[in-house]
C-alpha cells in the first residue's frame, strides 16, 4: 500500500493529464448524445442517445473522482508517510573484526620548566622524607644511580643551568633539585621536580634571578612518597652571563 501511495505521488502529472483527456472525451461525447436525442425521429433512437449520454456522465465523474483521489495522495497521504515507509531501510554492512596486536606503550616526557626559585617547605611527599634530608649525614654524590657531572664543583654558571647526571634508580618516585646559598637564607629552596628517571640531561633551571655568590646545589631523588635516597651535592657561584668557564 506504501508503495502504490508513493507511485501514485510520483505520477501525479500523468494522472492529471489522463483525467483531462477523460474529461474532454466525457464532454464531447455528452454534447453529441444530446445534441442526437434532440434530432432523434424514433423512441428507440432517443433511448439509445439517452445512454450514451449516462455513460458519458458516468465518466465525466469518474474523471473527477480520479483527479481528487490524486490530489489527496499527493498533498495529504503521501508528505505523512514515514521516511522508514518512503524510502526501502538500510541494511548495515557488517565490518569486518581487525585484530589488533598489542599496543605500545605511550612514553611521557615532562617538559622542562624554568620557575622563579621560590621557597617551599618540601614537595608535600611525606614530612618523614623531608625530615631525613634535613637530619640525615650523607656523603656527597655517593649512592649509585644519584650523580651530579654537569656543573661540576666550583664551576660558575649563569642564566639557564643545564645539568647532567644521573637519576636512575628502581625503584623511581620522582627527582628534585635544589639550592642552597645565602640569598636563601640557609635554608633548601626548590627549583625543579621531573616525575621520569632519566641519565644524560636531567632538566634546567633558570639562575637570573639569583644575586651572585657562593650556593650548593643538590639532586634529590624518592623512591617512593616517604623513602629519600642520600642527596647527590654540589658547590657552585653564580655569576654574570659570560663569567661561567665553558663546558666541554
Amino acid at each position: 500500500m506504501r508503495a502504490i501511495i508513493a507511485f501514485i505521488a510520483d505520477a501525479a502529472l500523468f494522472f492529471y493529464a489522463l483525467a483531462a483527456l477523460g474529461i474532454f472525451l466525457a464532454l464531447r461525447g455528452l454534447s453529441l448524445a444530446r445534441q442526437q436525442r434532440r434530432t432523434a425521429a424514433f423512441g428507440l433512437e432517443r433511448e439509445a442517445a439517452q445512454r450514451r449520454q449516462m455513460r458519458a456522465v458516468r465518466s465525466l465523474v469518474s474523471m473527477l473522482l480520479l483527479i481528487v483521489v490524486v490530489f489527496l495522495i499527493q498533498n495529504v497521504a503521501a508528505p505523512n508517510l514515514p521516511e522508514s515507509a518512503a524510502s526501502p531501510a538500510e541494511t548495515p554492512t557488517p565490518e569486518p573484526d581487525v585484530e589488533q596486536g598489542p599496543q605500545e606503550p605511550v612514553v611521557t616526557v615532562p617538559p622542562i620548566l624554568f620557575p622563579t626559585i621560590t621557597p617551599v617547605p618540601g614537595l608535600g611527599s611525606g614530612d618523614a622524607a623531608e625530615a631525613a634530608l634535613t637530619s640525615g649525614s650523607f656523603e656527597a654524590c655517593a649512592y649509585p644511580g644519584v650523580t651530579i657531572t654537569s656543573p661540576e664543583p666550583g664551576q660558575t654558571v649563569s642564566g639557564q643551568v643545564r645539568v647532567e647526571g644521573e637519576a636512575f634508580v628502581f625503584p623511581f618516585f620522582l627527582y628534585k633539585f635544589e639550592l642552597r646559598g645565602e640569598a636563601t637564607g640557609g635554608s633548601w629552596v626548590l627549583l625543579n621536580t621531573f616525575n621520569e628517571s632519566r641519565t644524560g640531561v636531567l632538566g634546567s633551571w633558570d639562575s637570573t634571578s639569583l644575586p651572585r655568590g657562593n650556593y650548593t646545589m643538590r639532586l634529590v631523588v624518592y623512591t617512593g612518597p616517604d623513602q629519600v635516597l642520600p642527596p647527590c651535592t654540589v658547590d657552585i657561584t653564580v655569576g654574570a652571563p659570560g663569567d661561567e668557564a665553558p663546558q666541554p
